[in-house]
């Protein structure tokens, strides 16, 4: 067999390979995309196990649709400006959690979308367990996804229940915060008087916990490495510092992912009263370079194709 029969074949291979890896791909039996102004509506994202409709800017579904935090997206500028409209239909048998592959399914066949995954070193914080290890309650987990709550007749709580990608996730308003409860877990965040945030954890796991954290140290990744796999009841005061946090994220986010720092001083000084009230839980935030994941986005089309 010559050179270039090997090579032919091998390139047969290669391309046979690939189309069969993207018909394997879960995708969505119908969908319609379209471009939208991004004043022309709220942003929404509606699942359900027979249907999908979402509008949001390209950045923020290719974060749900490679179930990333922003600062592991590597992207142009250009798609947190770019809002798309996606109403879609499941096809029979499948559920919502398979809906961030059936968005890359979409967005490569629509829009061209071509990846790549990379490790970066990035500045973060790694939670850890303190020197006397932790100090929280572990429960079982319970379902109150059903539970009836105690109400003010005064007034009506706005009372949600939404399908993600993680499962069924209700949220209640309640005075000065909500309460959020999932199938396992339940939680409240509630703004202080002064202003702090408040953590009441009737049920609560280290993945809820790091978001919270996330979203008030924006500036820097945040990584659980405390190994606690189980549900923990404690409360916590926090600085509410998420405004300043997610205006700072993005700009962090995008030195991080370039290889730079991600704003260390400006974490470092709202890093104060929450490691005071971690040691409390007997946990810590150890600031160190770790290598991270990065979804590289190597390109995108304006457009999508024609429905």
């Amino acid at each position: 067999m010559g050179r270039a029969t090997v090579l032919t074949t091998i390139a047969i291979y290669l391309t046979t390979a690939a189309l069969m890896a993207q018909t394997q791909m879960p995708r969505f039996e119908v969908a319609s995309v379209r471009m939208s102004a991004d004043d022309a509506h709220p942003m929404t994202s509606r699942m359900t196990d027979s249907r999908v409709d979402i509008a949001q800017p390209m950045q923020l579904i290719l974060l749900s649709a490679f179930r990333v935090q922003a600062n592991q997206l590597s992207a142009p500028d250009w798609l947190n400006q770019t809002y798309v409209e996606i109403s879609a239909t499941m096809p029979a048998g499948s559920t919502v959690a398979q809906v961030p592959e059936m968005l890359q399914t979409l967005l490569t066949e629509r829009f061209g979308l071509a990846i790549h995954r990379e490790s970066r070193p990035m500045d973060a914080y790694e939670l850890v367990t303190g020197p006397d290890g932790m100090k929280m309650r572990e429960v079982e987990p319970v379902d109150d996804l059903k539970r009836q709550f105690p109400v003010d007749p005064s007034r009506t709580p706005r009372d949600t229940t939404q399908e993600t990608t993680m499962g069924q996730v209700r949220t209640i308003s309640i005075p000065r915060g909500l309460r959020r409860i999932t199938s396992r877990t339940m939680y409240e965040r509630t703004i202080s008087p002064s202003g702090t945030l408040i953590v009441n954890a009737t049920r609560m796991n280290m993945v809820e916990f790091v978001s919270v954290l996330q979203g008030n140290l924006g500036t820097l990744p945040v990584v659980d490495n405390t190994g606690l796999t189980g549900l923990y009841q404690f409360t916590i005061e926090l600085p509410n510092d998420a405004g300043a946090a997610v205006l700072a994220a993005g700009a962090a986010a995008f030195r991080a992912t370039q290889g730079g720092s991600a704003g260390v001083e400006a974490g470092d000084r709202r890093l104060g009263i929450p490691a005071k009230a971690l040691e409390g839980l007997g946990l810590k935030l150890e600031r160190r370079r770790v290598p991270i994941e990065v979804v590289v986005v190597d390109k995108i089309s304006r457009t999508p194709t024609e429905n």
